[in-house]
């Protein structure tokens, strides 16, 4: 399925709200943790932030309370609408800050390298929240290949653990993933984990892939597409993983 039919319709929203859905805080949880460690690391020698797949936006804030002095926030979504309405917002809670929206598919060939292009001096390219997206295999080599010398990229992923199908097996998740144009229900879904992804199938069409690894596959993945280590955080406690690249 296609990313921008998440944020549509106000599925997401019965998402987080559903009792049983609790990936989002542990996503949030992670994130907060994470960022006053690779800011340290960092060492305010960013200038740019470029985000991939802002969704709801409730990232930003964070982002921005811990890298003051970042010059440009190039806010990236799949969904325009979605995009111009919390890039809309964020701008009147935080008018200091230059925001520059770029509705685009990120996935595509030479979009992020394109979109990279266009900021001048050390960018951090973020990544948070969007296993989606990153179970793409291409997506780790497409993001190494536009960071400039002095870039640095972060992510966070949930963690494989026993209990990981618990916030995907859910009514409203099923609702969302009808927006295939198939009829999706506890019955008819197969819910796997394999190749390192959370896969949601129904009708043996795949409608949902979302990439779980444990820390050493996350370590070889990035490895093998070039990318050097500068921290890496295994939450435990909450099955999320937190890292830090450059080239």
């Amino acid at each position: 399925m296609k990313t921008k039919c998440f944020y549509e319709d106000g599925l997401w929203q019965a998402i987080e709200a559903h009792p049983k859905y609790d990936l989002g805080k542990r996503e949030l949880e992670a994130l907060i943790k994470l960022l006053p460690v690779v800011a340290n690391a960092i060492n305010n020698t960013i200038a740019n932030l470029f985000h991939l797949g802002i969704g709801n936006g409730r990232e930003i804030k964070f982002f921005i309370e811990n890298f003051p002095v970042i010059n440009t926030y190039l806010a990236n979504d799949i969904c325009a609408a979605s995009l111009s309405r919390v890039i809309a917002e964020t701008r009147k809670a935080l008018p200091e800050v230059n925001f520059i929206e770029a509705h685009a598919d990120v996935e595509l060939k030479n979009v992020i390298k394109a979109l990279r292009d266009n900021l001048f001096n050390s960018t951090l390219i973020a990544l948070v929240a969007n296993a989606v997206i990153f179970s793409n295999r291409s997506m780790d080599k497409k993001i190494h290949d536009a960071m400039h010398e002095g870039d640095y990229f972060i992510v966070t992923l949930e963690s494989y653990h026993s209990d990981i199908f618990k916030s995907y097996a859910i009514e409203p998740v099923y609702d969302l993933l009808s927006k295939s144009g198939l009829k999706v229900t506890a019955e008819n879904v197969d819910i796997i984990y394999e190749d390192q992804c959370l896969k949601m199938l129904c009708e043996d069409e795949l409608l949902l892939s979302s990439y779980k690894p444990t820390v050493n596959q996350l370590r070889a993945r990035m490895a093998s597409s070039g990318f050097k280590e500068v921290l890496l955080q295994h939450y435990e406690d909450i099955h999320m993983i937190g890292a830090l690249y450059k080239r």
